[in-house]
């Protein structure tokens, strides 16, 4: 399958970055394979230009392109959404204005 670039801010894939290490403890607490969301967080580690010898991120207003295949995104836009109740029941408004704002910049791009 072919990668499809996509720009994003440093904070918008490290949103994603974070939500699919949640999905990846999440699949192995429940005997399910974390490969798919393993492999997302492993393709953008090779894209990130990361800061200094200790690898920082880079300014959470950089833009940077990541490309990842069709159902890798899907992947990223579903689990980004079912994030969603969960950060509104527990009142976390930071985490989910911020996946709401990564999933808006991923699904604006990713329209067929």
């Amino acid at each position: 399958m072919t990668a499809i670039p996509l720009q994003l801010t440093a904070r918008q894939w490290a949103t994603i970055d974070a939500a699919m290490d949640n999905a990846a403890h999440n699949a192995r607490d429940s005997f399910e394979d974390p490969e798919p969301a393993h492999a997302i967080r492993e393709a953008g580690w090779q894209q990130v230009p990361w800061v200094g010898q200790d690898r920082q991120w880079p300014p959470m207003d950089q833009v940077l392109t990541i490309s990842l295949r069709r159902d890798q995104w899907q992947l990223a836009l579903d689990v980004l959404a079912a994030d969603d109740p969960i950060y509104k029941d527990l009142g976390d408004l930071e985490s989910l204005h911020l996946g709401r704002d990564a999933r808006e910049a991923v699904g604006r791009q990713l329209l067929p």
